[in-house]
């Protein structure tokens, strides 16, 4: 991108408050809040809701509280406020019917009357015959006499752009991404602009509002290429200075089908409900279109602990043009990432304990471990082997529960291992604490001639009632003494 261009970065995220967003609406403000991060800029939230055929009620609320959770911070915005306000497009009607009527002034745009029962039936006659269903610009000839006439019996009209396609045969788009892109004005439609009920069209509105708003930077997913075509024809209509354009890779599935709504992509809601923490996302968003600088650990899968980390490292540069597969194996990877590099007194932390906290047996037979203080010890101990928080109380219920040995260890194992834990436990009974534990079963190991894995299998089973879990010693030490004399005893006693 031009470095004349970084010295007053501005750039927007304008979503339609149609719901919750989805990880396409997720990566647009994402990389967007980082490219303002790395160059001290301006992230505006702007909400476009002039489609009232699919507006939601609590919709704006929603994409609030997403953006916040995945730790993207308004710079501006409906509740922010800001100097270019309001941020709400349909607060912002009569601004788009002023610049409709400057079009219209300058012979950039006309009034199309066609009634809906005419564009249907011109465009069904089209498709029929393998044709462009594009509108076939009835209206841009009307002669002034005609268009008084309509005009004096009320009839209702759209404002539709005047393609320039004798004047301006190739528009150019050019984008940091995938350089400049020609496009040719004969495929492209007289886009409507301003519609009957007087809201704009996302066109028109998108390009006044970029330009009044002063976005220097806009930065979204390469399905709207071709818009921005029609974008740079408005900008010429009025004469501005187009944004810089970064165009972000396309979203695929696996297979390599396109990431959408209908089909497989997932909103920052049902993500909350799967577990995955908001770290973990932006983490894995991040990827989808953009690779760290390789060196300094800083490779695909390098885990940054907050959004800001990230931004630090953020660089246009990183941006590809190949499609971003979106593999569910790599969001799980990055939340395990996650759990694992959990540090308390952090936002992901207390996120995390939200989430383990309501899983915790209200009461526990362990003497009285239903303690805040003993739940982050077990955190610390466990968060390495935890690869979703919302299988935590039920993965370690042995911390607060005492197992019941109701059935075997998995898999053969030496007869010899009931005698090493019972030697195990004398030697236990025999200090006063779990000091020495390691050294002791490390010569008992070697006494009773057993293999470690199958010694330790045994210990941990006979503490837990499972064969694998947080490191052996750590989870005694945590149990204590007396609560390891209590447990081992009764695995002895339920082995015949």
């Amino acid at each position: 991108l031009p470095s004349t261009s970084m010295s007053a970065v501005r750039v927007r995220f304008a979503p339609s408050p149609t719901g919750y967003l989805h990880l396409g609406g997720v990566r647009t403000a994402l990389f967007n809040y980082l490219f303002a991060l790395k160059h001290k800029g301006t992230f505006v939230l702007r909400l476009e809701d002039t489609d009232r055929t699919r507006f939601v009620s609590d919709a704006y609320q929603r994409i609030q509280e997403d953006l916040k959770w995945c730790g993207i911070k308004v710079h501006e915005g409906p509740e922010e406020g800001g100097s270019f306000g309001p941020y709400v497009q349909s607060e912002r009607k009569p601004i788009y019917e002023k610049y409709a009527d400057i079009l219209l002034e300058r012979n950039k745009a006309y009034k199309c009357f066609c009634p809906r029962s005419r564009l249907d039936a011109v465009r069904a006659v089209a498709k029929q015959s393998g044709r462009s269903t594009a509108y076939d610009g009835h209206c841009r000839h009307l002669t002034p006499q005609q268009q008084h006439e309509l005009e004096q019996s009320n009839s209702s009209y759209v404002v539709r752009l005047k393609v320039p396609r004798d004047e301006q045969p190739i528009v150019k788009v050019t984008d940091s991404t995938y350089g400049q892109v020609e496009f040719q004005t004969k495929f492209i439609d007289d886009q409507v602009l301003l519609k009957s009920d007087g809201f704009p069209t996302y066109h028109l509105a998108n390009v006044v509002d970029d330009h009044l708003m002063k976005i220097s930077h806009v930065m979204r997913g390469e399905e709207w290429l071709l818009s921005t075509a029609k974008h740079i024809l408005i900008y010429d209509a009025f004469g501005w200075t187009p944004p810089a354009f970064v165009h972000l890779p396309l979203l695929v599935n696996a297979d390599g089908s396109k990431l959408s709504k209908r089909h497989g992509a997932l909103n920052v809601k049902e993500l909350k409900e799967r577990g995955i923490l908001s770290t973990a996302l932006g983490n894995f968003i991040a990827r989808l279109g953009w690779t760290p600088s390789p060196g300094n650990d800083d490779d695909e899968n390098h885990f940054f602990n907050s959004v800001e980390e990230i931004g630090a490292t953020f660089t246009e540069k990183g941006i590809h043009r190949n499609p971003a597969v979106v593999l569910q194996d790599k969001l799980d990877f990055f939340n395990k990432m996650c759990i694992r590099s959990l540090q308390r007194g952090t936002p992901t932390y207390d996120e995390a304990m939200n989430i383990i906290r309501p899983q915790v047996p209200p009461q526990s037979n362990v003497d009285a471990r239903v303690t805040e203080e003993y739940l982050h010890e077990v955190v610390e101990i466990a968060k390495k082997n935890c690869t979703n928080l919302l299988t935590f109380g039920e993965k370690y219920r042995y911390f607060w529960v005492r197992p019941n040995y109701l059935h075997d260890m998995d898999g053969d194992h030496n007869c010899g291992v009931n005698e090493f834990v019972s030697d195990l436990l004398k030697g236990i009974q025999q200090r006063p604490d779990l000091s020495t534990l390691q050294n002791d079963t490390k010569s008992l190991i070697k006494r009773h001639g057993l293999k470690r894995n199958e010694a330790f299998k045994a210990i941990r089973f006979s503490l837990t009632g499972e064969t694998a879990g947080p490191p052996l010693f750590s989870l005694a030490h945590l149990l204590g003494r007396d609560e390891c004399i209590h447990r081992m005893k009764q695995f002895l006693r339920n082995k015949p």
